[in-house]
């Protein structure tokens, strides 16, 4: 199916701005700590900078910021906290189409498909839930969610590709990296053996003729 990449068996996709993009931005700060400090606020009946203060000085405690063990720590029912995150998704998260469909069409072709991500796993499900490809911890499409949580580098350093090659006993040959970010998710990427890169640029702003560039993820299979 995919002529232009030979032997690819395990594909790879990044999700911020690959999959799906908050339209409100990012930040130090984002959405998911922001809800949980309107839950807490209204828990706790306190105000809400004293609420966000007290996620924010909580999830300092775990490696890579994860929110979910913030909620619990701090006495907030993780049902509703989905509940109310999901909600903000449905308002403030743009899911992309041509992913949704790219990872449909090549799970049922017989591909291996994984996340590979600097967020941690607990975010990565939230946000593959809100784009109907994952359940809150758990996925039907991805074999296995691969983050800063178990490789212990963020995507930024050839670490994080090497330890991932390690982590799956993968062959860098037949590994294929699908991202927006050009040193992340295509040079880091080749500094560790893994050729097949494909950058999505959806707003057709970057040339590059030593990288694959597409400006729809189902141009891939063109």
């Amino acid at each position: 199916m995919l002529t232009k990449f030979k032997n690819i068996n395990s594909i790879f996709f990044d999700i911020d701005n690959t999959i799906a993009v908050n339209t409100l931005g990012y930040g130090e700060v984002g959405y998911f700590e922001y809800v949980l400090a309107g839950l807490i606020c209204r828990n706790r009946k306190i105000s809400y900078a004293e609420a966000l203060k007290a996620v924010l000085e909580t999830e300092k405690k775990y490696a890579f910021l994860n929110p979910f063990l913030t909620a619990s720590e701090l006495g907030a029912p993780l049902e509703i906290y989905r509940k109310e995150l999901a909600d903000f998704q449905r308002e403030f998260l743009q899911v992309y189409e041509d992913a949704v469909e790219l990872i449909k069409t090549l799970k049922a072709a017989g591909y291996d498909l994984y996340i590979s991500s600097s967020n941690n796993r607990s975010r990565a499900y939230a946000v593959l839930c809100a784009a109907g490809v994952s359940d809150w911890d758990h996925s039907s499409y991805f074999t296995e969610l691969f983050g800063p949580d178990n490789l212990g580098f963020r995507k930024n350093s050839v670490d994080f590709y090497k330890q991932l090659i390690a982590a799956g006993n993968f062959r860098p040959e037949e590994m294929m990296i699908i991202g927006d970010d050009i040193e992340a998710d295509c040079e880091m990427p080749r500094k560790a053996g893994i050729e097949h890169t494909v950058l999505i640029d959806r707003k057709r702003q970057q040339k590059r003729n030593d990288i694959f560039v597409v400006d729809d993820l189902r141009n891939i299979l063109n």
